[in-house]
């Protein structure tokens, strides 16, 4: 409750400027969610900094993202071009891909096959949905289940593979 005043109390008159360390610890997942809500709907104008471990509420709440390590900014941008959004597609696929087709069809694109995963990237959002049909035509010609699709990759990922 007490963490709930503060953060409330924080957001009273609508300042440009509110600062927040780690404002869901010790909330229970209710009130988390309730919170991660109301910074989501703040008011245009105002700008909320986030100082936090978790990458996943991050994730939800933010459209900007510094990391910093050992006290320097190692990268900043807005999170869909932090986790590749606009660039890259995970196919997460159940059987072998058809890589023979895959190459022949989408010769200007890269992709990658890991274990049951295809990661399709594109220069641009354009090319990306050019790509994406064709690969979804070749899933099918191939009869490839797929099981999961999603752009970019999740923050954690993200921050895991600058660190390896």
């Amino acid at each position: 409750m007490r963490r709930r005043v503060a953060v409330a109390s924080a957001l009273i008159g609508h300042p440009q400027l509110v600062l927040l360390d780690e404002p869901t610890a010790g909330l229970d997942p209710v009130e988390a969610q309730s919170l991660r809500e109301l910074l989501v709907k703040r008011p245009k104008g105002q700008t909320v900094v986030i100082s936090s471990h978790h990458l996943d509420e991050i994730e939800r709440i933010c459209d900007w993202v510094v990391m910093i390590q050992n006290g320097k900014c190692i990268q900043q941008g807005p999170l869909s071009d932090v986790v590749g959004r606009g660039e890259r597609i995970i196919w997460r696929l159940s059987g072998a891909a058809p890589l023979t087709a895959l190459q022949q069809a989408l010769p200007d694109h890269l992709f990658l096959i890991e274990g049951e995963d295809l990661h399709q990237r594109a220069p641009s959002a354009a090319g990306l949905d050019e790509a994406t049909l064709r690969v979804m035509q070749i899933l099918l010609e191939h009869q490839v289940a797929v099981r999961e699709v999603r752009r970019g990759i999740s923050l954690e990922e993200h921050f895991f593979q600058r660190r390896a």
